[in-house]
């Protein structure tokens, strides 16, 4: 098997969302650092700090919820060029439980989306994107809209009707996949509409790698209790929610597909074959990668990890990942560039 088939790069996304804080959840503590040498060897720790938990933003959408984990030193122990910014946004003021008489702050907040895997109350698999930030500021005006928007190259998987009730409602499922840079995928799932149904299957078909854009909505599934006449009596005055709120990932646009290039491999200063950069994703190295992860979370579910408290994380889960992604052949980074965007600063 060549390296080109058994080895996924890294493919790009990026959101930016710009709306009023709505909530703040984040909390700011002592704490120690791992430390890398000059080989990326262990060195010890180094005492720091963290700020971490997440923010929610009010946009035109819906409420949006962006997780934050920041820490006052890199792994070289230096200084963290981002620092400031992640204690700025310890000043931000948010709706809820914010300063009386003070109009929330408005926000523009930058990042990446990962995968959250989870064994869920009913001791099934449940995975859910992550939206992790890596720049923010409050630099937004307030006539710019407000949103969230993502940006990201993906590999289709799956193209099909949305079916309620038995019947198609005349949007698609789509389902895609992104590569982390360890060689795993992770699924995104998107909602293409009706009215932009035909065209997308005209242009798109299973095993194209397609840069996409989404936007993050909110809908309302259900009615309300609007008072109507009871058999007996009346109905209360507090009207009675019978519906609930979904968020949903809306395919919104797309450029040409990423086709396959003339050479996949190339030579080294040392003869050794290595895989050539680009954001092409190769199906076959895909397909494995997809297997892959469908092991993992097989494993996951029939041995789930064990409750811990104190809210130190969970260090048995994360073995059980860690475990899948070391049978995965060394994926490569790849060379984007994310406006400057330090990745050594999201230790996510």
């Amino acid at each position: 098997m060549s390296v080109s088939e058994s080895t996924l790069q890294k493919t790009p996304n990026w959101f930016r969302s710009v709306g009023y804080l709505s909530e703040s959840n984040l909390k700011r503590e002592d704490c120690d650092i791992k430390q890398k040498d000059a080989n990326g060897q262990d060195a010890g720790t180094k005492k720091g700090e963290r700020i971490m938990g997440s923010v929610a933003v009010k946009t035109d959408n819906g409420i949006h919820t962006f997780n934050v984990f920041a820490q006052s030193l890199t792994s070289k122990g230096e200084e963290s060029k981002q620092w400031k910014m992640y204690c700025d946004m310890l000043d931000w003021n948010p709706k809820v439980n914010g300063e009386p008489g003070v109009e929330p702050t408005l926000v523009n907040i930058e990042g990446t989306v990962s995968i959250n895997d989870y064994v869920n109350q009913r001791g099934e698999i449940s995975s859910t994107l992550r939206w992790r930030v890596g720049r923010a500021n409050t630099k937004a005006s307030p006539e710019d809209a407000k949103g969230t928007t993502l940006k990201a190259t993906l590999y289709i998987h799956s193209i099909t009707p949305e079916i309620r009730q038995e019947e198609e409602t005349g949007r698609l499922c789509v389902t895609l996949y992104g590569a982390e840079n360890n060689g795993t995928c992770f699924p995104v799932n998107a909602i293409v509409d009706e009215d932009m149904a035909d065209d997308f299957e005209a242009c798109y078909e299973v095993g194209m790698t397609v840069p996409f854009e989404f936007e993050l909505v909110s809908r309302h599934i259900g009615g309300e209790n609007k008072g109507e006449a009871k058999k007996f009596g009346r109905a209360g005055k507090v009207a009675v929610n019978n519906g609930f709120d979904v968020q949903e990932l809306m395919l919104v646009g797309g450029d040409d597909e990423i086709e396959e290039p003339d050479e996949l491999t190339a030579e080294d200063e040392n003869g050794n074959e290595v895989e050539v950069k680009t954001q092409w994703i190769n199906p076959v190295a895909m397909k494995r990668a997809i297997k892959a992860r469908a092991q993992m979370l097989e494993e996951l579910k029939n041995n789930p990890p064990e409750k811990k408290s104190g809210g130190k994380g969970n260090s048995s889960l994360h073995a059980k990942k860690q475990a899948a992604k070391d049978r995965m052949k060394g994926g490569m980074k790849s060379q984007l560039n994310f406006d400057d965007f330090d990745s050594e600063e999201d230790p996510f």
